[in-house]
C-alpha cells in the first residue's frame, strides 16, 4: 500500500439527500508502484478519524507512540497467521487495522462484558448478547449506528482491556475498491475516482 494525497474533491450533484464525490489522488511521486488503465479497480485502504483513535486510546490507557510487534506463540508458527504488518505503533494499529466504527456483533458485547468494571455496565452487556434480547442490541447498537470505539467511549465507559486483548477482539478495517473513471493516457499522475457518500439522521439527532 503507498500513501497517496487527495488534491481534489468536488461534487457532482446540485440536490438531493445524498452526496456524490469526483475525487483525484497524486499518484506523481508513486507512478513506480501504481500502474492503472482506465476502469481497473482501485483498492482504497480507509484511516480512522484521529481525534477518534486519540480519545480511544487516552480511554484505554494506550500509548499511542509505543512500537510492538505480533508473533506466533512457540509451536504454531506454521498455523498463524499475522493479522497486519508490524511492527509498528500503536496509533497506525487503531487508525490502519481497527475497525473503530463498524457495529459490534453480539458475541463482541459477550467478550466485552468481562472487561467492564462496572457491574450495570457488565449486565447490560450480558443482556444484549443474548439470543433472548436482539431487540435492544439492533435497537441500541445496529440501528443507532453505535461502532465498536463509541461502545468503549459513550455507551460503557468503565471497560478497560489491555491493547493485545482489544485487537484480538476488534474486528479488521477493510479496504474499500471503486472503479477508475480517469484516463491513464489523459491523467498518468492521478487517480480519478467517484464516491457515493449516504447520509441519514439517527433517533439521537446525529
Amino acid at each position: 500500500a503507498v500513501d497517496c494525497p487527495v488534491t481534489a474533491s468536488r461534487e457532482l450533484r446540485s440536490s438531493g439527500s445524498g452526496s456524490t464525490l469526483h475525487t483525484e489522488i497524486d499518484i506523481s511521486k508513486s507512478k513506480d508502484l501504481i500502474k492503472y488503465k482506465t476502469a481497473d479497480n482501485l483498492c482504497v485502504l480507509p484511516v480512522n478519524n484521529q481525534k477518534v483513535v486519540e480519545a480511544l486510546a487516552n480511554a484505554l490507557s494506550f500509548d499511542l507512540d509505543s512500537v510492538f510487534r505480533i508473533k506466533a506463540a512457540y509451536g504454531y508458527e506454521d498455523n498463524y497467521s499475522v493479522p497486519f504488518p508490524t511492527p509498528c505503533t500503536v496509533r497506525e494499529c487503531l487508525s490502519r487495522y481497527c475497525d473503530l466504527t463498524i457495529a459490534p456483533g453480539r458475541s463482541n458485547l459477550k467478550q466485552l462484558a468481562a472487561y467492564a468494571k462496572d457491574p450495570s455496565d457488565r449486565s447490560a452487556l450480558l443482556r444484549m448478547s443474548s439470543k433472548e434480547d436482539r431487540t435492544e442490541y439492533y435497537e441500541k447498537i445496529v440501528h443507532a449506528r453505535v461502532g465498536f470505539a463509541a461502545i468503549i467511549l459513550k455507551l460503557f465507559r468503565s471497560i478497560k482491556l489491555p491493547l493485545e486483548h482489544f485487537i484480538w477482539l476488534c474486528p479488521r478495517l477493510r479496504p474499500r475498491y471503486y472503479t477508475i473513471s480517469s484516463s491513464s493516457s489523459l491523467h498518468p499522475d492521478t487517480i480519478h475516482i467517484t464516491v457515493s457518500i449516504v447520509r441519514e439522521e439517527l433517533k439521537n439527532g446525529s
